[in-house]
């Protein structure tokens, strides 16, 4: 078993959001996004919404940003109860969020709108919905500030699967004076993350090539920052050297996927501040 523990086992045995049996315990993404981001304060319906992810294989991060972003659309009257099917999706109505992710789920009516996520949600309401639709390159905007670990906002704008907190596991061991291990080429200079822009690249490439190396490991992916002396014994067990960056020849796994299947490289637009 994990010693980390970041899972657990719950039940919501009566009322309104009842799970069918025990159920995963929501993380703290899944909370800040199907609950604080919605202005939700029924927890029992954030386990409930839990369920429905994990169940129709939905990520509870994406799926929280894009009922906020349409609740702040029926806020402003861009769109109605006509457009929801009647769904009233007023900020903190917990039934709302639970009616409109079960159509996400199947993709009908109004959730059929919605379930590409923020992006592509604003493309088809218009109005001038863009301008409530936060997002990264298309995806939701993840719940860890980077204004604390400014090493991270590179990570959210420039990783291959961009605005997610886990890659940058490494880079923010390394921007917080912590080491990768022992070896020179596992280690950056020590910086002004706040100043000293033209190393943060550096420092970000370093931490998200060895979280890739580490996360195919199969061990908890907190451990990239809590457990270096394990972790380095480890990766020279896998690959035989401390210097994998010539394996992954400055790019990591997923950079290599999003290259061979053709994805856009290049991004059309900067983000706005």
């Amino acid at each position: 078993a994990c010693p980390v523990r970041c899972g657990a086992i719950i039940q919501v045995k009566e009322g309104p959001f009842a799970t069918k049996g025990e159920v995963h315990r929501p993380e703290y993404e899944t909370l800040a996004a199907l609950g604080a981001l919605c202005l939700n304060d029924s927890v029992e319906s954030v386990i409930r919404a839990n369920e429905i992810c994990n169940l129709y294989g939905l990520d509870t991060m994406a799926a929280g940003s894009v009922i906020a972003f349409a609740m702040e659309c029926y806020e402003n009257d861009l769109i109605s109860q006509k457009d929801t099917d009647g769904i009233e999706l007023t900020w903190g109505n917990a039934e709302a969020v639970i009616a409109v992710l079960e159509k996400m789920a199947r993709r009908e009516g109004f959730g059929a709108v919605l379930a590409d996520g923020v992006e592509k949600a604003a493309e088809r309401i218009g109005k001038g919905s863009e301008k409530y639709a936060m997002h990264i390159h298309g995806q939701g905007l993840p719940y860890h500030d980077p204004r604390v670990n400014p090493c991270q906002g590179t990570g959210y704008l420039a990783d291959a699967d961009p605005s997610r907190h886990m890659p940058t596991q490494g880079t923010i061991s390394l921007e917080q004076g912590g080491s990768l291990g022992s070896d020179p080429a596992l280690q950056v200079p020590k910086l002004d993350v706040y100043g000293d822009y033209k190393s943060k690249g550096q420092m970000y490439a370093i931490g998200a090539e060895f979280y890739q190396l580490f996360s195919s490991s199969g061990l908890a992916r907190y451990f990239t920052i809590s457990a270096m002396p394990c972790t380095i014994a480890l990766m020279l067990f896998i690959s035989g050297s401390y210097v994998y960056r010539s394996l992954v020849n400055s790019s990591s796994p997923s950079s290599i996927s999003v290259c061979r299947w053709g994805f856009p490289v290049l991004i059309s637009h900067p983000i706005a501040a």
